[in-house]
């Protein structure tokens, strides 16, 4: 098995970081979604993992962190004391953001200048294992909610 090339980017107009990452942090603090008990966790686990589709992919992408952080070592079924929160979903949320833009000026972090965006890039070759430290950074943030993102001025095309 050979090596891969993984690159990402990250689109943000040219000398807004500052105003986009506001703009993120006031959605979080907007976007709602429901309470997730452990009991529904292990259903969308277990029935997204069947399909092996591109939303469990997604959804464990994101979630994965905020999900392992509750979950106990016996991989609960039945108990649903445990909740996943608006409010441990949002500092979830906004770790990642503060996380990506502290990675912008990381060594393994390079831009580029196209028609009024500031393209950050990273990436490399890849063996399997994440090519930079900031590959999966950038990777959890193009996972944030769509509605969040699009707040922010950040839009894939």
């Amino acid at each position: 098995m050979g090596a891969d090339l993984c690159l990402t980017w990250i689109p943000i107009k040219d000398g807004k970081e500052e105003e986009t990452k506001k703009k993120l942090l006031e959605e979080v603090e907007k976007y709602n979604i429901p309470e997730l008990s452990n009991n529904t966790k292990v259903k969308i686990i277990n029935s997204l993992e069947n399909e092996k589709s591109e939303e469990f992919e997604e959804f464990c992408e994101f979630w994965g962190d905020a999900l392992n952080e509750e979950f106990t070592e016996d991989y609960p079924t039945e108990d649903t004391t445990n909740t996943l929160t608006m409010e441990q979903a949002r500092g979830h949320m906004k770790r990642i953001i503060h996380q990506f833009f502290d990675c912008l000026n990381y060594r393994d972090v390079s831009s580029i200048n196209h028609k009024g965006d500031t393209m950050y890039l990273t990436g490399g070759m890849s063996w399997g294992d994440s090519p930079t430290e900031s590959y999966d950074t950038f990777n959890k943030f193009v996972c944030l909610p769509q509605k969040i993102l699009i707040a922010g001025g950040i839009e894939f095309q």
